[in-house]
């Protein structure tokens, strides 16, 4: 599989929750990417971007419809945790063609 990994803005150091939150989530997108999708390539970018930090997962797969109900536990923990931080989740796929998921997540500036 060929990926391809994006850093876009400045990078900003964040909360500990939130960094955990946004490998694991990473972590359960990749997966179905793979697992559900048979993906050939999946782009991940992590974009920060004013009060807010962005993860978008993108790939060739065999998509889905996004209106269908989710069986998996994962995509429901996604959401659930996203109702937690106050993020947004998007999700625009279609069958045969592939899907993109973005997740944004409102962040505070972390001092040291």
């Amino acid at each position: 599989i060929q990926v391809e990994l994006a850093l876009v803005g400045k990078q900003r150091h964040l909360r500990e929750r939130i960094e955990e939150e946004l490998l694991r989530m990473a972590q359960e997108m990749l997966t179905n990417s793979l697992r559900h999708g048979k993906a050939r390539w999946v782009r991940v970018v992590l974009q920060f971007e004013g009060g807010q930090v962005r993860l978008s997962v993108e790939d060739d797969g065999l998509g889905f419809d996004p209106a269908a109900k989710v069986a998996g536990y994962g995509m429901r923990s996604i959401r659930e945790t996203l109702k937690q931080l106050r993020g947004h989740l998007e999700i625009d796929s279609s069958l045969g063609l592939g899907s993109r998921i973005t997740i944004t997540l409102p962040i505070r500036r972390w001092r040291p």
